[in-house]
């Protein structure tokens, strides 16, 4: 009798155990199973699960001119019926990458969660980060504070930025 006892107690404990790990592997694992379900890459940014802690928490800061006049980044980009990684909270630029895991986030991912496309049809592109001159436009991993400018000039415009 107390064999069988002492049998039963360790199966239980063995299956709580295995559960506390399931669970906690889950918890880990759900950030990279949204982002491989369509949620990162150039499709956009993962989904952030309610009261699990951030990994990464940076800001940098992004303006989009186009023939030399700016065009607003909106809004709650990245906040609907989820809150992304990537995402903005008001209009001023500033992109906010909060995020429950420590993938690197590109620009490309920001426009891809934004819903469009970083090529515009009839215009050039070109990028400064921190006021140098990049060429890495949708692979550009954010960090924080950096300061990021896209433009995009109409091609064949031989106008200056006052228009002559």
């Amino acid at each position: 009798m107390i064999n069988q006892t002492r049998t039963n107690g360790n199966a239980a404990t063995w299956a709580i155990v295995i559960t506390v790990a399931v669970v906690l592997a889950g918890l880990f694992m759900i950030p990279s199973l949204n982002r491989s379900n369509g949620g990162g890459g150039s499709g956009g940014s993962p989904c952030l699960v309610p009261n699990l802690p951030l990994l990464q928490h940076i800001h940098p800061q992004m303006r989009i001119l186009v023939d030399d006049k700016e065009e607003v980044i909106p809004t709650n980009i990245g906040i609907g019926a989820c809150e992304r990684a990537l995402h903005t909270h008001d209009s001023t630029g500033e992109l906010h990458v909060e995020a429950q895991d420590r993938h690197e986030y590109t620009l490309g991912e920001f426009f891809g969660t934004w819903g469009k496309s970083m090529e515009r049809e009839g215009y050039t592109l070109e990028m400064t980060v921190d006021d140098v001159s990049s060429q890495e436009f949708g692979a550009l991993k954010f960090k924080d504070k950096q300061r990021i400018v896209v433009q995009y000039k109409r091609i064949g415009n031989t106008n200056d930025a006052n228009g002559r």
